[in-house]
């Protein structure tokens, strides 16, 4: 595995998405995602601020997270602190009670869309 730099903010970009999954329904959202240590973090909203916010959020707390490792840590370890942070950003998700549109536009508590 390559050597990965823990000192240096992770990169993020937001774009516009309108994928379907091969269903009538679509997306139709903005969509925040980051990809560090073969770990993907996703963030779907129909507010793009909302999703930069997000991005700007989560690229912090990456950073920090990777500050507070030591220097000479294994590429496995920080893929291993990478999905433990992914499970503690989707636990704060489902907690906040994330809500969107189901495909039939009726609200749900909690949505891929949200």
């Amino acid at each position: 595995m390559a050597k990965l730099s823990t000192k240096r903010l992770p990169r993020g970009f937001v774009y516009h998405d309108f994928s379907s999954k091969g269903r009538k329904a679509r997306h139709d959202a903005w969509c925040a995602e980051i990809y560090y240590a073969g770990v993907r973090l996703r963030k779907r909203s129909k507010d793009k601020a909302k999703a930069e916010a997000w991005l700007e959020r989560t690229r912090e707390a990456i950073f920090r997270t990777m500050q507070a490792l030591p220097e000479d840590i294994s590429p496995e370890v920080i893929v291993e602190v990478m999905r433990k942070l992914k499970e503690v950003l989707s636990a704060e998700k489902k907690q906040n009670g994330a809500k969107g549109l189901n495909p039939r536009g009726a609200r749900t508590k909690e949505s891929p869309f949200g």
